[in-house]
């Protein structure tokens, strides 16, 4: 971890230490007699990651780390341009725009805190991995919206992967799209009103 100076934007400090926090209760959470360190790295991610969970089979692994370098500018246009689902008086979420902005950065700090910690529960817990072969009976409303999201973003992401390879890994990779749908799932219940979001990252274990 490197040393935080005066030299990193505050914006970018106070939002790391704002997803630094959110990772560290749902950790303890979902892990009370074993929860997991927090960093806070200066610099950005080579990869562009907001935030990471390195597990156990990793040299120095079971850890968490975010990335401060540019996290204003990232979750800023992340908030701005959210593709926003609702749900209709006939029960049917239905994605409504890809330009619907967000009333604030919290539902999306903790969505991607939930996102680390279910990376961390993959490999902690028995999971049921969501994916978008999952049969339709299994499905409910937000996780059907939820895996079709995530299949756009997918989608996007194959046509960038001849000129990126860990992209192509990502695409393929069923830790990603399982925790994805997680986060997608808890940024969108979160933003409608619905406080409850453990459940939702419980969802698939034993």
């Amino acid at each position: 971890m490197t040393t935080i100076t005066s030299a990193l934007q505050r914006k970018d400090l106070n939002l790391a230490l704002r997803l630094k926090d959110c990772i560290e209760k749902i950790d303890k959470i979902i892990f009370p007699d074993c929860p997991s360190r927090v960093l806070i790295h200066e610099g950005a991610s080579k990869r562009k990651f907001r935030a990471t969970y390195t597990h156990p089979r990793s040299s120095g692994g079971d850890y968490y780390a975010v990335f401060a370098k540019g996290l204003d500018k990232s979750l800023s246009q992340e908030k701005k341009d959210a593709l926003f689902m609702t749900v209709e008086k006939d029960g049917q979420v239905k994605i409504l725009s890809r330009n619907c902005p967000l009333n604030s950065f919290t539902p999306l700090l903790i969505a991607i805190a939930c996102h680390e910690v279910r990376h961390r529960m993959q490999y902690h817990r028995k999971i049921k991995f969501f994916a978008p072969d999952l049969p339709k009976g299994k499905r409910s409303n937000l996780l059907e919206y939820s895996l079709y999201y995530v299949k756009l973003l997918f989608d996007d992401v194959r046509k960038m992967s001849r000129k990126k390879r860990y992209l192509l890994k990502l695409q393929t990779d069923r830790f990603e799209v399982d925790a994805l749908t997680v986060e997608t799932m808890i940024v969108h219940s979160l933003e409608s009103g619905n406080p409850e979001y453990i459940p939702l990252l419980r969802l698939g274990t034993e």
